[in-house]
Order: C-alpha cells, then structure tokens, then sequence
C-alpha cells in the first residue's frame, strides 16, 4: 500500500519504546556516520551546520593528514561556489577541544546544582495554587526567618526570609512586606463581604 493511503492513529496503543527513544533513533538512524575515502569517520558527523546558509558542513581528510589537520567546511561552499557562502571551517581538533570543554561543564554544572533540579521537580506538581496547604509548606519550605519590623516614613515594614527545601532564599521579588498596605487591602475585603 502506498505511504500516502496510510492510516495512523497516534497514541491508541501502549508504544513498545517511549518517545524519546524514538526521537533519539531516528536522530542516530538520519545522521550515519559514513568513512571518507581515508577510512576516517567523524564523531560530529549529522550534528554540524553552517549558521549562515543552514548547509551541513562536511568533514574533510586526507592520506596525508595528521589528526590535527582534519577540518570542517560547509558543503554549500564546497560543492556550489564560494558565492554560495563562505567556507566556515573549522579544524577536528579544535572542535573537539570546544565541546570537550562544554559537555563537562554542563555535567559539572549539573552535578553542582543537582539540588536545584530536585526542587524543580517538586515545584511542577504545583501549576497554580489559589490557597496555601500544610502539603504545599512542608514540602517546598525549609523554614521561615521574621525580621523585627522597623518603621519607615510613618509605615510599618517587615522583612520575612523563606528557605526553601534544598535550595534556600529564593528572591522573586522585595523581601520586606508593607503590612500597611495589606491590612488596609484586607479591610476593604472585609467590608465589602460584610
């Protein structure tokens, strides 16, 4: 039958593999790794383009190249002109020092930060909260500091530090809390439900 009279249900069955696995094997299965002429086979090889025209850029060897002599250059200015673009080229060596370096601080940064990603989870299982719970405090706060109120210019101003789990003082917005301004709004709540 052909491709175009098929039909597909997405989503009516359990998968076999999750999607993400999917995505990632198709990825691989897009981006093969073929050897050049030489026999040499580049690890970049499905995951490099030219940033000006989008074009993959093609690895390029030869017998007589040490390993620090392999480079990169888009294919649009191999293969079409160099009116086509230029050669963004950039030696094998070079760029795997540069991701080398990037890949591990990103898993540095992950494993220093890990704490944070645990809160995070914590957090997405909350889209919107209208009214606080003793759930909703013991699990994302740590503890609560309150400051001794001072008085400002005729105002009464407290500042209130809330830690919390895992990850400490958060600062979304100003610390200190105009008690003021939130009796007189609760007040006007009052009186108007009354």
């Amino acid at each position: 039958m052909p491709k175009e009279e098929w039909k597909i249900f997405k989503n009516h069955h359990e998968p076999i593999i999750d999607e993400e696995t999917w995505n990632t094997v198709q990825r691989i299965r897009n981006s093969k790794r073929r050897p050049t002429k030489t026999g040499k086979q580049s690890i970049f090889s499905g995951h490099l383009f030219c940033k000006d025209c989008g074009a993959k850029l093609y690895y390029c060897t030869a017998n007589n190249f040490t390993a620090d002599k392999d480079f990169y250059r888009c294919s649009n200015y191999k293969n079409n002109s160099t009116n086509a673009c230029t050669s963004h080229n950039i030696r094998d060596i070079v760029l795997k020092e540069f991701v080398l370096e990037q890949v591990q601080q990103v898993v540095s940064y992950i494993h220093n930060f890990e704490w944070l990603f645990i809160f995070v989870d914590k957090v997405k299982k909350y889209t919107e909260i209208k009214e606080l719970t003793p759930e909703i405090i013991n699990e994302l706060i740590d503890k609560i500091l309150v400051h001794q109120q001072t008085k400002v210019g005729g105002k009464n101003y407290q500042q209130i530090d809330i830690y919390y789990s895992g990850v400490g003082i958060i600062s979304v917005s100003a610390n200190e809390y105009d008690f003021e301004k939130e009796f007189q709004n609760m007040l006007k709540d009052k009186i108007k439900t009354a």
